[in-house]
């Protein structure tokens, strides 16, 4: 009995090591990227494996099977192959290098039948059989990459894309992951968190092995959580994504995700389930703890997770558990305490003597005052407020001066609830001038109009809506040193208005700035066109949002680029910080100054760049697809793609023998190329079929047999 129990035994112990997939590179397991990260608009679907900056590094087989597919192009997965593994799995190898060169002359082959460099071509089952640890090809950097490296995916049988870490393969990692900030998001417009209708962002400190909150956040209404969490891999250098997220209000579940499966077709969901308006505002990459827009349906969040938290106004306190957890089990947990009462409010003067100043709280209770100092410039610095107490609830700060010459007050009560921020500075110090900008802010709750002050004022203003027949009073408040905000407002309550009106009633004459509105109301499943006030830009909006939605254009200041001449524009369309589902058409008239040079950009506010967008001319308009809102202007370009490097060299003469290869590199210093479809190589005027390697901006030509002695001419 003792010797049968034992051969069964063993006979486990061979069934799961024969399971086992074999490292598909040559190169380590060092990550540079893993499963369900978030990428531009998509999630990342596999493992991104580093080369630590080389190509042509081994590709292994993972297991036993077939190759089923090959694809080939200057975008996208550059040179990729498809392996069917005699499990049912499919394994990806992306950004390739070459082929073994049986798959080279079958691609080779494929595009001369295409005319066509890129190819998707699928092959017969089992025709070209691999075994466990064959070499399949060998490493590289073409498509779509910032650096050489390998893409690995595992599909199942339905090719959608699994967890390869999942799998047997593995990698050694013993470290936590890390939790930066968290957010709490108002989804109605009754909701306030700390007393205001906005989403904000709090910083983690990290406490006796686990993150909290310094502050109890004050919450009244239907509201959601997002983190901004990442993890970290033993000895390497990388910020990496999030395995597995969980939440608990008051011991309750609310929401669970898992990155085990991730189908293709939910890939436009991305943004229901990462935050896109705190991304776009440059506030980071954040993972959302409620579900979002009927996201249920992903395969990685838990069915059962809740669309909102919603806690009526005991004046009670709650707290919410979080816990990250990444591939190898690394887990850590995020304590937040919250408190549905009322925000406190203070009476308080603020007297100004020189450099000091002496703030005192009408009030019979103790308030425990929060005060900081910042500087009459937008700037990010903030410093702490020397003060000690003169009297009862009478406090001096000694450290004001002209540089810190504002001070933000606000007090908190016995909870730790503090009130609403003010900002104050010392009168001899206010502008001369008065001036500023305004913007719309559309989340998916609300609008908001913001009148962002150059200089600190100390002021309160009113705002108005108006059309030639009406006018709409809107109620501001000052929310920092710089930004006013008004209340909340739905689409169709600003839709009817074609000016906005600032004024400063204390100023003597009141001053008074008006901004021209020019927008529309999108409905869902209906197609609006809108022009720019000048008519010179039209966008297109169809099926791009799935609810109702205020669509605006407004004139933008930005200078010229170094390498290029703005002809029209920038224009900023909204929204930006809410998503499209379909991508909206932008067009620019045509103009005399353009000469076929022109073509349609895009203002990145966070690298402070401008980026070309892919642009087609006809009717004397060009047109562009684009799918986020922002600044765009029609720029023509002033600099030719410069060509160098030719091998061989122009008007050189050589031996047959010695030219195997046709290469030169191009380079644009603006506009850029985008794509093989952006050149053209003939060779004695026969249009060759070559490789344009993006990362390298380099062009190949490899020929298929010598070249007849003679001359010969490229193009």
């Amino acid at each position: 009995m003792f010797q049968y129990s034992y051969f069964i035994i063993l006979i486990i112990i061979k069934t799961i090591s024969a399971n086992e997939y074999h490292w598909p590179i040559n190169a380590g397991k060092n990550l540079t990227a893993v499963y369900g990260e978030e990428r531009p608009g998509r999630y990342h679907t596999g493992l991104d494996i580093r080369t630590f900056g080389h190509n042509g590094l081994e590709l292994y087989a993972i297991d036993n099977g077939y190759i089923s597919r090959v694809r080939t192009s200057s975008k996208g997965y550059g040179k990729a192959i498809y392996i069917k593994l005699d499990d049912g799995n499919v394994a990806v190898y992306a950004h390739l290098e070459k082929f073994t060169p049986l798959i080279n002359n079958i691609v080779y082959s494929l595009q001369n039948y295409y005319s066509s460099y890129t190819i998707d071509h699928s092959l017969k089952p089992n025709k070209y059989r691999v075994n466990k640890g064959d070499i399949i090809g060998y490493s590289g950097d073409t498509g779509g990459v910032s650096g050489p490296h390998l893409h690995f995916e595992i599909r199942d049988s339905t090719d959608n894309t699994i967890n390869p870490l999942n799998t047997s393969l593995s990698i050694f990692d013993n470290l936590s992951p890390i939790a930066k900030s968290i957010a709490f998001i108002p989804l109605d417009k009754n909701t306030l968190i700390n007393g205001y209708n906005l989403t904000k962002v709090f910083p983690l400190k990290y406490v006796n092995n686990q993150y909290v909150l310094n502050d109890t956040i004050s919450i009244k209404g239907k509201f959601g959580i997002a983190g901004q969490f990442y993890d970290r891999i033993n000895n390497q250098p990388f910020n990496y994504g999030i395995y597995n997220l969980d939440l608990m209000v008051d011991a309750k579940f609310i929401y669970s995700s898992q990155y085990d499966k991730i189908d293709f077709e939910n890939a436009s969901k991305l943004y229901t389930e990462r935050n896109y308006s705190l991304k776009k505002q440059g506030l980071g990459k954040f993972y959302h703890l409620f579900s979002y827009k009927d996201n249920t349906d992903l395969p990685f969040v838990n069915n059962k997770s809740q669309s909102e938290i919603n806690i009526s106004s005991d004046n009670l306190f709650h707290d919410a558990i979080i816990n990250v957890r990444d591939y190898s089990n690394n887990d850590i947990q995020i304590k937040v305490v919250f408190r549905t009462d009322t925000l406190p409010t203070y009476d308080y003067d603020v007297l100004f003597n020189e450099n000091e100043c002496i703030i005192r709280f009408n009030e019979d209770e103790q308030v425990r005052p929060k005060i900081s100092l910042l500087e009459n410039y937008h700037s990010d610095d903030v410093l702490p407020a020397n003060h000690y107490s003169t009297d009862f609830n009478t406090f001096k700060v000694e450290n004001y001066s002209p540089t810190y010459n504002i001070i933000q007050i606000s007090g908190l009560n016995k909870n730790g609830i503090a009130s609403k921020p003010t900002f104050h500075m010392n009168s001899i110090y206010y502008p001369k001038t008065v001036s500023g900008s305004y913007k719309l802010k559309e989340f998916d709750h609300g609008i908001f109009i913001s009148f962002i002050e150059d200089n600190f004022t100390g002021l309160d203003i009113n705002l108005t809506l108006e059309n030639n027949k009406t006018k709409k009073t809107i109620h501001m408040d000052r929310i920092s040193r710089f930004e006013h905000i008004s209340e909340v407002l739905s689409p169709s309550d600003i839709a009817d208005f074609n000016v906005i009106n600032v004024s400063y009633p204390q100023l003597i004459p009141e001053e008074y700035f008006l901004f021209d509105l020019n927008g529309q109301l999108y409905i869902p499943d209906s197609t609006l066109v809108l022009k720019s006030l000048d008519n010179e830009i039209i966008i297109q909006a169809d099926q791009s949002f799935s609810d109702t939605t205020f669509i605006w254009l407004k004139s933008a200041n930005y200078a010229n680029p170094k390498e290029g001449e703005i002809i029209k524009g920038p224009y900023f369309i909204g929204p930006n910080l809410i998503p499209f589902i379909n991508e909206m058409v932008l067009s620019f008239e045509d103009s005399k100054d353009c000469f076929n040079d022109c073509g349609i950009f895009y203002y990145d506010d966070i690298q402070s760049e401008w980026f070309f967008l892919s642009t087609k001319y006809k009717n004397n308009q060009y047109f562009s697809k684009i799918f986020s809102g922002g600044t765009f202007a029609l720029i023509k370009e002033s600099n030719s793609p410069i060509i160098s490097n030719l091998i061989p060299d122009l008007n050189g003469t050589y031996y047959s023998k010695d030219i195997t290869t046709f290469s030169f590199n191009v380079t644009d210093s603006f506009a850029g190329i985008d794509g093989e479809l952006d050149i053209e190589l003939m060779l004695n005027e026969n249009k060759l079929i070559f490789e344009y390697n993006s990362y390298q901006n380099k062009i190949t030509y490899n020929f298929p047999e010598k070249l007849n002695s003679g001359t010969h001419f490229f193009q």
